[in-house]
């Protein structure tokens, strides 16, 4: 959150790659930012290239891998890939560089059924479960992914700017 964050990083098509800069000023309410500072910085945003959204409510997922198919819940999501979650003894059949299908419904407007193809980039454990990172093969980008995440980016920011908002009446 920029009110939280010295510095950001700045993701659009206009631009070549990312671009970091200091947060000067940040005034939710109004919904303004004034940067600077600014300078290109290398193709990653952390460990990812691109930004990621969690869902609002969980949802099901099922990956297919060979001949093994393996219910989960969606972690997150980007226009590059997915993040899953799975029980343990399931995700103990995968390893990186295993080609994979995944079918879910994202639910925008018309819940369209997708089965996305991918590669396992990584399986880790977290809490209880094993986190699966899947990246999308070259050809597998709906629309769809796109929409749900530029969507699922507004409802966030709406979600900080409210409790930025109440956490400023409680200070009064």
């Amino acid at each position: 959150c920029l009110a939280l964050e010295p510095t950001t990083t700045l993701l659009s098509p206009l631009l070549e790659d990312p671009v970091r800069a200091s947060v000067l000023a940040c005034n939710l309410p109004a919904g303004l930012a004034t940067l600077g500072n600014f300078h290109y910085t290398s193709a990653k945003v952390g460990d990812r290239m691109t930004a990621r959204v969690a869902p609002h409510t969980p949802l099901p997922v099922v990956l297919e891998a060979g001949e093994h198919t393996l219910p989960g819940q969606l972690a997150d999501v980007s226009i590059l890939g997915l993040g899953l979650m799975l029980s343990p003894p399931d995700a103990g059949q995968l390893r990186p560089n295993l080609s994979v299908n995944v079918s879910l419904t994202l639910p925008l407007e018309l819940e369209t059924p997708l089965r996305l193809a991918g590669t396992v980039r990584s399986v880790k454990p977290e809490g209880a479960s094993q986190r699966v990172g899947i990246q999308f093969a070259p050809q597998t980008l709906p629309p769809m992914i796109h929409r749900y995440v530029r969507e699922r980016q507004a409802e966030i920011s709406c979600e900080l700017k409210a409790l930025y908002e109440r956490r400023l009446v409680e200070r009064r």
